[in-house]
């Protein structure tokens, strides 16, 4: 993944990057990298990386240690537990601290634990507040397909019932859910490489989003364990 850090910002990238490769970050908590970073340039752009909270399947497979995310009793697209939700909660005092630089725009995976821990994790700046900013779903940041239930896509219309002002019509236009679906289904295994050039078409998205030269973009981004593995850590 091509980067230009100044020495500061990416001497915390490759810590970052050894969380991921612990695995510090791969458990089911809402977790925003990078956001005491020094200022960017005017053709930057400042991401805050969250995994989604614990959700339905997790929960599932604690309680069915003899199954699996592939038996059919996996929760399909499910929303985050209380558990989940309260991990989502415990970052708001500090993305709704004075301090804290927010975003400017939320992009996030059409899954509904990703949707929901964004909401959460920003609920001052979520549709309907007063201040608030736009939260886009981009199928590109959809967790690693492997045949998992749990990572089964809903239609756009279903999702805006439930998530009010979110904008769906990226992820309508762009994605065929149900021909995804079908491969997820089949248990297609999605390959590395193909998760890592969902992570340049995705970084090839933020080059190409219109920005003010005055203020540089800072972007939430949630999404998924594998996925964040893939776009920070590279496999």
């Amino acid at each position: 993944m091509p980067l230009n850090l100044n020495p500061g910002q990416l001497k915390h990238y490759h810590a970052v990057v050894e969380a991921m490769k612990r695995s510090e970050l791969s458990r089911p908590v809402a977790t925003i990298i990078a956001d005491n970073l020094p200022p960017l340039s005017s053709s930057s752009v400042k991401l805050l990386l969250i995994r989604h909270g614990e959700a339905g399947h997790n929960l599932f497979l604690t309680k069915n240690p003899d199954k699996d995310e592939f038996h059919p009793e996996c929760p399909s697209d499910p929303q985050l537990t209380n558990t989940g939700v309260g991990q989502a909660m415990d970052s708001c005092p500090r993305t709704c601290n004075p301090g804290f630089l927010p975003p400017t725009m939320a992009l996030v995976s059409p899954l509904q634990r990703a949707i929901q821990t964004a909401l959460l994790s920003f609920p001052h700046l979520a549709p309907g507040s007063n201040n608030a900013i736009p939260f886009v779903a981009n199928d590109l940041l959809s967790e690693e397909c492997n045949g998992s239930f749990c990572d089964l896509l809903s239609p756009a219309a279903d999702l805006r019932t439930v998530f009010f002002g979110v904008n769906f019509d990226e992820y309508e236009r762009n994605c065929d859910f149900k021909a995804t679906n079908a491969q997820r289904s089949a248990s297609l295994e999605e390959s590395k490489e193909k998760v890592l050039a969902r992570g340049e078409g995705f970084l090839d998205y933020l080059r190409k989003m219109p920005r003010d030269p005055a203020k540089p973009p800072i972007i939430a981004v949630a999404s998924h364990s594998q996925w964040l593995q893939a776009f920070c850590v590279g496999n």
